[in-house]
């Protein structure tokens, strides 16, 4: 194991949920800017829930139905696309919509960006269910009566699994 340098963690180099969450976003979108193909591909494949971001998943939606719309649009009129429609007034559009492109190692890249922001989501979603759990128990509630108003609730995240 190597050695760590004085006053840093190992632990600084693993990226938050939260970071990671708004990267696998940003490939997906990056990959549909490079090869519209994706967006015929994983088009309906993403789910409203695996989004982090709600201004990412906003241009998921528009890029989706301008794919729809004009399935020979060149890959280049989907970044003007973006930007004509840009409403996340914090963040400098053209910046932002130029470095999606940019950071995406390929468009082949895009399933493992969607697994990712799928794994991603479900975990964080599974950390709110047993937060709810604890809490409940440590208000005192019975455990039989926890464990029934959990379990519909457990089964589904189970269920819904990421391949």
């Amino acid at each position: 194991m190597a050695a760590v340098k004085a006053g840093r963690s190992p632990v600084a180099s693993v990226p938050s949920p939260r970071s990671a969450r708004i990267e696998a976003e940003r490939g997906l979108l990056g990959a549909a800017l490079l090869a519209p193909d994706v967006l015929d591909e994983l088009g309906l494949a993403v789910s409203p829930g695996t989004w982090y971001r709600p201004p990412h998943e906003a241009t998921w939606t528009r890029l989706v139905a301008l794919r729809a719309l004009h399935p020979t649009l060149a890959a280049g009129w989907y970044e003007v696309a973006m930007l004509a429609a840009w409403d996340w007034p914090d963040v400098d559009g053209c910046a932002y919509v130029a470095g999606l492109a940019r950071d995406c190692p390929s468009a082949e890249a895009a399933p493992y960006y969607l697994r990712s922001m799928r794994r991603l989501a479900l975990t964080a979603d599974c950390r709110t269910a047993a937060a709810g759990v604890v809490e409940a128990i440590d208000r005192g509630d019975a455990i039989d009566d926890v464990i029934a108003s959990h379990r519909d609730a457990m089964r589904g995240l189970l269920a819904r699994g990421v391949s």
